[in-house]
């Protein structure tokens, strides 16, 4: 905004001029584009939204793919997912070791169910998503980091 309030201020003059090409290379998607990054979740997702609205209507400036990060791989199908998630958290079982399983996969289904939920928020916006996947262990290398570099790459 800096640039629009500057030129405001200086009808004419250097200070005019710099504020004009200031603001016109911040509009040139050649040569800038705002990268907004959200994690799939309610609360990020709801603030990027904002963020992306703010940067495309108020400021006008050019937007690159939205990235979210930290994306889970599905083990569940739709139809399986759905199914867990309305079962009963608790499962009529002796062994322990069905509960323990149970409660895991009922847990899993819900968390993906919520970041399929964001994702579609956020496809709505109309923006190309670069998807950038979670990292369940720390890299031991670069070589470690290849799954978010290539998701990256697309930028």
């Amino acid at each position: 905004r800096v640039p629009s309030g500057v030129s405001d201020l200086m009808p004419v003059g250097p200070f005019r001029k710099d504020a004009d090409d200031c603001a016109a290379f911040l509009r040139d998607p050649r040569s800038t584009r705002v990268v907004a990054v959200t994690l799939p979740e309610d609360l990020p997702v709801t603030e990027s939204l904002e963020i992306v609205r703010v940067v495309r209507d108020d400021l006008r400036l050019p937007l690159a793919p939205l990235v979210v990060n930290q994306l889970r791989p599905e083990l569940f199908s739709d139809s399986l997912r759905a199914r867990l998630k309305n079962l009963d958290a608790t499962v009529e079982s002796s062994d322990e070791r069905v509960r323990s399983t149970f409660h895991a996969a009922h847990g899993r289904a819900v968390l993906e169910g919520e970041q399929a939920l964001q994702i579609a928020r956020l496809e709505a916006l109309g923006l190309p998503l670069v998807r950038v996947p979670r990292l369940e262990t720390p890299p031991e290398d670069v070589a470690g980091l290849g799954a978010i570099v290539n998701a990256l790459a697309t930028l």
